[in-house]
């Protein structure tokens, strides 16, 4: 059986599935940067708010952002929307870079 998907539905999808490899997000001790831990408190991401350009920097792990990318057929465009969206819903500001580690 062949399925349709559009292109909302699979954003939705690869949202939740991007959100659920990060786990979950911690204030660090310093108040500019956050940190998302997966469950064997180990580091996915940083946010680094960068004062001089207004945004955050986003420092993902190469194998969350590649198998999103690979999963869902993304190219970098895509999984920077993506990645926009998770991060103006959690912090309220916008990625002015992303970088893997």
């Amino acid at each position: 059986m062949k399925y349709k998907i559009n292109e909302s539905r699979l954003d939705g999808i690869a949202y939740n599935f991007i959100l659920s490899q990060l786990g979950e997000l911690e204030s660090h001790k310093l108040y500019t940067t956050k940190v998302f831990n997966d469950n064997n408190d180990k580091s996915t991401a940083f946010l680094i708010y960068l004062p001089r350009k207004d945004g955050y920097l986003l420092r993902i792990s190469d194998d969350i952002y590649d198998n999103a990318q690979n999963l869902f057929n993304f190219d970098d465009g895509d999984m920077r929307r993506i990645l926009n969206k998770i991060v103006n819903n959690l912090v309220g500001d916008k990625i002015v870079s992303v970088e893997t580690f």
